[in-house]
C-alpha cells in the first residue's frame, strides 16, 4: 500500500564461530607449552565474551526489526488516513458542485410535461420523436 518500498532490514548477526574456537585452540596450545591450569580458565573468557556479544547483537537486531515494522505500520495508517481525507474532500467538492435535488422531487431537472421548442438561435444537434409522435 505504501508508495515507497520498505527499506530492507539488515541481516541478523552471524554466530561467531571463529571468535569462540580461536581462543580455545590458542589456550590449549598455551596449556601444552606452559602446563598452567590458569590458561584454561582464561580460555573460557573468549567464548563467553563472543557468545554474550552475539546474544546482545541478536537482541538489538530483533528490537530494530520491531521498530522498523512499527514505523512501517504507522506510515501505512497515515497514508490510508490521507487517502480517506482526500476522498472525503473530493466528495465534498462534487456535492458542492453538483448538489442533490430536494427530497420529494420527482423530476430534478424541471417540468418537462409540455415539449419545448428550441429557440431559433440555438443549435439543435439531434431531435428524436416525442412521446406523442411515437404512438
Amino acid at each position: 500500500m505504501s508508495s515507497l518500498p520498505a527499506p530492507a532490514s539488515p541481516p541478523p548477526p552471524r554466530f561467531p564461530v571463529i571468535a569462540i574456537v580461536a581462543p580455545l585452540v590458542i589456550s590449549a596450545l598455551l596449556f601444552l607449552i606452559l602446563r598452567s591450569s590458569y590458561v584454561l580458565i582464561f580460555a573460557l573468557l573468549g567464548p563467553v565474551m563472543a557468545l554474550s556479544s552475539w546474544w546482545e547483537a541478536r537482541r538489538a537486531h530483533r528490537a530494530e526489526i520491531a521498530r522498523h515494522e512499527k514505523a512501517q505500520r504507522e506510515r501505512d495508517e497515515e497514508e490510508r488516513a490521507q487517502e480517506k481525507r482526500r476522498k472525503r474532500e473530493e466528495i465534498r467538492q462534487l456535492e458542492t458542485r453538483f448538489p442533490t435535488p430536494p427530497s420529494g422531487c420527482n423530476n430534478p431537472c424541471g417540468d418537462h410535461s409540455a415539449p419545448q421548442k428550441a429557440p431559433q438561435s440555438a443549435l439543435v444537434v439531434a431531435r428524436g420523436p416525442t412521446p406523442r409522435e411515437k404512438r
